[in-house]
């Protein structure tokens, strides 16, 4: 009888089968040189891959669902790329910052580092991979815009901003943030719409962790 009982129980649990997979090509370039940088961990779904000399490894992603692919190396913050993904594979291009650079840069807007704490970045793209000038970025906290935010400009050099200026990156930089997940929303410029690389919308709902960069790459087109 208990034999039976078994037979019967194991028969009424449904069966559970993950998400398909489909793949992230990630190549990460330095912000200073513009070059690739070499072993760097990726990892996505309990695997490890490290860049090549170009930068890039590939790793593998949830079809048709969120995706966080985290870049470690000694000497950077942890980079944490965020977004959906589709059904088909897709690409990403990024950067990974060594914390010499980060504290140099938050020194240049009278910003200290609380590691405790998170940086988020929008990386504001067109489709071919140029800063979206006029497009503009914006971090809920519990309903109001972070007040926190800088850019780089058209000189080089960091100056408070949330909005991509001719000449200057791509990224929105929100310093200091506290641990939770947040709504970062990406605008475009006149007749143009923002999103979240490769299949997410406008607005993608990031989790912020301490001494981590979370970075969200939105496409403009």
């Amino acid at each position: 009888m208990s034999i039976l009982l078994m037979i019967l129980a194991c028969g009424d649990k449904e069966t559970y089968s993950q998400p398909e997979q489909t793949q992230a090509t990630v190549q990460l370039l330095s912000i200073i040189t513009g070059g690739g940088i070499e072993n760097v961990a990726l990892s996505s779904l309990e695997e490890t891959e490290l860049t090549d000399t170009d930068g890039r490894a590939v790793v593998n992603v949830f079809q048709e669902g969120d995706y966080t692919i985290t870049a470690a190396q000694q000497g950077s913050m942890n980079h944490s790329y965020q977004g959906k993904a589709g059904a088909t594979a897709f690409e990403i291009i990024g950067f990974l910052v060594n914390r010499t650079t980060t504290d140099m840069v938050f020194s240049q807007m009278g910003i200290e580092a609380d590691p405790d704490k998170g940086i988020v970045v929008a990386a504001l793209d067109n489709p071919d991979l140029s800063p979206a000038v006029g497009a503009a970025a914006n971090l809920k906290i519990r309903g109001e815009d972070y007040p926190e935010y800088f850019i780089f400009g058209a000189t080089g050099t960091p100056i408070q901003g949330n909005e991509i200026e001719a000449g200057g990156s791509s990224f929105v930089f929100f310093p200091n943030v506290n641990e939770g997940l947040f709504d970062l929303t990406a605008t475009g410029a006149s007749g143009t719409i923002c999103s979240a690389h490769p299949t997410g919308d406008s607005t993608y709902t990031v989790s912020v962790m301490p001494d981590t960069v979370s970075v969200v790459v939105f496409q403009c087109n």
